[in-house]
């Protein structure tokens, strides 16, 4: 009971700071992908089998704060994660010097998907003269700086989800001493 409450709490936390704080300074003209950086700490600590409920109510939860389409940070975040669930079972448990740089190119790479994703969304929407009116350059850009805020949020947010999902394990287990 005490995990479901500490994580509920912690998925109110993360989408509040994605919404009121973080949207409020524009870092390079992006905002910092802070729920999609937790989702996917979230999932290098814990797994994907145990984390996506959390994932899921974080993503509708973001949506309905920042009265986005719901859904679209669902899918963005549920994809991701079940990516960085697959590749870290795969590549990052056998990589022991070359991991860091694989965190980096794979943040870069979900950074792409989640603002190319959310271009196909304005697309089917009509809402595509702001991709257009600056052209890929103006997309490459945002994919660059928002990579570049993205990797500092990631090591503090795995540093700090990996805090709190020992402080849970450790308590699960003397529970079930008793």
């Amino acid at each position: 009971m005490k995990n479901f409450f500490f994580r509920t709490v912690s998925v109110f936390a993360i989408a509040f700071f994605q919404v009121y704080f973080f949207a409020s300074f524009p870092f390079g003209g992006q905002a910092v992908g802070f729920g999609l950086m937790a989702a996917v700490a979230w999932t290098v600590v814990s797994g994907f089998e145990k984390i996506w409920v959390y994932i899921l109510g974080l993503g509708i939860l973001i949506d309905l704060l920042s009265f986005e389409r719901v859904g679209e940070n669902v899918i963005i975040f549920i994809i991701a994660i079940y990516f960085v669930s697959f590749i870290s079972k795969r590549i990052l448990l056998q990589s022991v010097g070359g991991s860091f740089l694989l965190i980096i190119f794979i943040i870069i790479a979900i950074t792409f998907f989640s603002n190319f994703l959310s271009f196909v969304f304005s697309f089917f929407q009509g809402e595509v003269s702001n991709f257009f009116d600056g052209g890929i350059l103006f997309f490459a850009k945002g994919v660059f700086w928002e990579s570049f805020w993205n990797i500092p949020s990631f090591y503090f947010l795995y540093w700090l989800i990996n805090r709190m999902e020992k402080n849970i394990s450790f308590y699960e287990k003397s529970v079930k001493i008793r």
